[in-house]
């Protein structure tokens, strides 16, 4: 089947409905949180803060307005994503090993060291 350019294989990775797609020789990064890796009251103050600057910056964003909002959202959202709040499940070495088990569908599977 086709879909926007892009082949999707009929298979267990095309029955949701995030963008699943296969190609031959290629590497693939995934990335993922778990709920509880962001505290609940700064996602939510990066929520409203992000809500009122979007209300106070209407589109089209200039160079500065573009450096100014990766900068007070992606950017510092990843990076008190970098802090290991939470669980950091995969600081468990029987919960790694559930993962690396995966690795025998022929993936190479890279588990990053958690802070």
């Amino acid at each position: 089947m086709r879909k926007e350019g892009v082949i999707v294989k009929n298979d267990r990775t095309a029955q949701f409905d995030l963008p699943h797609w296969r190609q031959e020789g290629v590497t693939y990064f995934v990335t993922f949180r778990t709920v509880d890796s962001l505290p609940q009251e700064k996602l939510k103050q990066w929520q409203l803060e992000k809500e009122r600057w979007l209300h106070e910056h209407p589109e089209p964003y200039d160079g500065k307005a573009k450096r100014e909002f990766y900068k007070k959202f992606p950017e510092r959202l990843q990076h008190w994503l970098d802090q290991g709040y939470g669980e950091c499940v995969l600081k468990d070495q029987d919960c790694k090993k559930i993962l690396i088990l995966t690795d025998s569908v022929g993936c190479d599977i890279i588990i990053p060291e958690m802070p």
